[in-house]
């Protein structure tokens, strides 16, 4: 140390006795020299290093409507789910691939396996998962949250999915659930469910359960936890505050915290958007992006399926099957999806997600001279045709959407060139699907059905379901149909499923169903640039929180020795 010491002294006093003009000299050259090898160090560690996401930043996402259920029992909005989806953690997650498909992989879970009939799933968890107030989470959590689903006084929207399920436990981390019969999408099923906390909910009447504080200040296992709330003078909850878990069974996720504005219409949240009050939006409409507004678009096909459902109870137009053919034909797909959806969706033949669908506007044929055929003439003076006497006149009922309406608009505008005039019934949504889908008075329905897996292809299409107004909207019954679903819910296999999936396309196709567009999901940015979204794939919105702890905001380069 002393002749380093004395080196630098005697260097220093080198220095000193130089004239002004050589200090400037040698400060000059110092600089360019030290500027030279930051170069050269910089241009190294490009050349050796990779780039690798940094734990840092805030992200802020702007939400329509105020959280008031936190809970995967309980929640009901959009909201709920939203927070809950970020808050808790289910035993598997569903994760989007390049390819379009989706992979399972354990989270809270640190294997499972399934019996040779398909109908027991062992559980084994991980033995550090704990909960945000590092309570150890064990089979009791696990099973406390699937008997309380079961239990029909708290209404959970997951009952369905779990009905039927028998819940075992072996030991502290293994537990098994064990299904009437097989199902192609249970494991779906389990990485909807998030895990709740028993110490905290098993004391709890129904009645504390749904009016708990914990709703709305929740502990879960997920990737982010509650870390400020803050309420204006009524009490109303303005903004979630939420910090990254450091034990988050996946990992600990890149951006420190998320910030979730809330907002109660539509217009304050877009103004709140336009105004980059906050950084992310999702399900904005197409027609709303400019790139003035919008830094990132990530989109991802929805898996709601639209068409124009028939009545044939009530419609005595369509009993001619030629008739429901000539205006699938005379329809322009291609105008709906441009200008209703700005090109964010895709026309669909058939109603199931990610399959191949053709060119709807292939034919061309003289559709005036084949309604003439048929009877229908024009009436020069209304510019609509008759037959007996009668107009040749389309119901059509929608819900209070500017996209359902648009389209239904369109629809009318373009029948009406070859004579068939369309009116149009606008009802809102609540009452649309309590009133007028379930006692089916409409002659026909502008209306979409949401696809998630094989369970609701059953639902809507399986005639044992005719009876369930609002899932088998029209009534439908076809007994090939029920064999070809009843023989896919119970099949994984991959190439056999394909082989089916192709069997009921054949069917299906003869549904008194108008199939019409299947929208993207959009989700943007407005002000920062977020990496490791995309991949992205939702069934339901919340999905697109699926990856959110790989999620970041910042890189810095690292040595690859570094990194072995």
């Amino acid at each position: 140390m002393k002749f380093f010491s004395s080196f630098i002294t005697k260097i220093n006093q080198k220095i000193q006795s130089l004239s002004l003009s050589k200090k400037f000299f040698f400060g000059s050259f110092l600089i360019i020299f030290i500027l030279s090898f930051l170069g050269i160090l910089n241009q190294v560690s490009n050349r050796f290093g990779i780039q690798q996401p940094v734990h840092s930043g805030t992200v802020r996402e702007g939400i329509l409507g105020t959280p008031r259920f936190i809970n995967p029992i309980l929640a009901i909005s959009d909201t709920d789910r939203d927070l809950t989806r970020i808050i808790y953690s289910g035993l598997v997650r569903s994760i989007p691939q390049n390819d379009g498909t989706q992979e399972i992989i354990p989270d809270l879970a640190e294997s499972y396996s399934l019996s040779e009939d398909g109908k027991t799933y062992t559980f084994k968890l991980k033995k550090d998962n704990v909960f945000h107030d590092n309570t150890p989470i064990t089979s009791e959590d696990v099973i406390f949250t699937i008997t309380t689903i079961q239990d029909s006084r708290f209404q959970s929207l997951l009952l369905p999915q779990w009905s039927g399920v028998t819940t075992t436990i072996i030991d502290d981390v293994t537990f098994s659930f064990t299904l009437s019969h097989p199902f192609s999408g249970f494991l779906e099923t389990i990485a909807e469910t998030g895990i709740l906390p028993k110490h905290i909910w098993k004391n709890l009447t129904v009645d504390e359960f749904i009016a708990s504080s914990w709703n709305i200040s929740p502990i879960g296992s997920g990737p982010y936890r509650v870390k400020k709330i803050i309420r204006d003078t009524t009490g109303t909850i303005q903004s979630y505050t939420l910090q990254s878990f450091n034990k988050f069974a996946l990992g600990k996720p890149y951006i420190k915290k998320f910030v979730f504005k809330f907002y109660s219409n539509e217009q304050n949240l877009l103004q709140g958007y336009q105004t980059k009050s906050f950084d992310l939006l999702a399900n904005i409409h197409p027609y709303e992006i400019t790139p003035q507004n919008t830094k990132q678009v990530f989109t991802t096909p929805l898996p709601r399926m639209f068409g124009l459902f028939i009545n044939e109870n009530n419609s005595e137009i369509f009993k001619n099957k030629k008739l429901q053919e000539i205006i699938t034909l005379a329809i322009n797909y291609d105008e709906i999806i441009q200008n209703v959806f700005q090109g964010y969706a895709k026309t669909i033949t058939y109603p199931i997600p990610n399959q191949d669908n053709i060119n709807k506007n292939f034919e061309n044929r003289n559709l005036e001279k084949e309604l003439d055929v048929l009877g229908w003439k024009l009436n020069p003076e209304t510019g609509i045709r008759e037959k007996d006497g009668k107009p040749l006149v389309w119901n059509i009922s929608t819900a209070d959407t500017s996209e359902l309406k648009y389209t239904a608009q369109i629809i009318q505008k373009q029948l009406k060139v070859i004579g068939i005039m369309v009116e149009i019934h606008i009802f809102p949504l609540n009452d649309l699907e309590s009133s007028i889908i379930k006692d089916k008075s409409f002659e026909t329905l502008l209306f979409g059905q949401l696809v998630k897996n094989d369970g609701d292809l059953y639902a809507f299409w399986h005639s044992s379901q005719r009876n369930n107004l609002e899932l088998n909207i029209t009534g439908y019954t076809n007994s090939r149909i029920d064999t070809i679903l009843e023989t896919l819910i119970t099949t994984t296999d991959t190439t056999s499923r394909n082989i089916i999936l192709n069997e009921l396309k054949e069917e299906i196709i003869k549904a008194p169903v108008i199939w019409l567009f299947q929208p993207d999901f959009m989700y943007v940015t407005n002000n920062i640039i977020i990496y490791g979204i995309e991949p992205l794939s939702v069934t339901t919105r919340d999905d697109r929180f699926n990856t959110i702890y790989q999620w970041y905001l910042n890189t810095e380069s690292i040595w690859n020795i570094f990194t072995k």
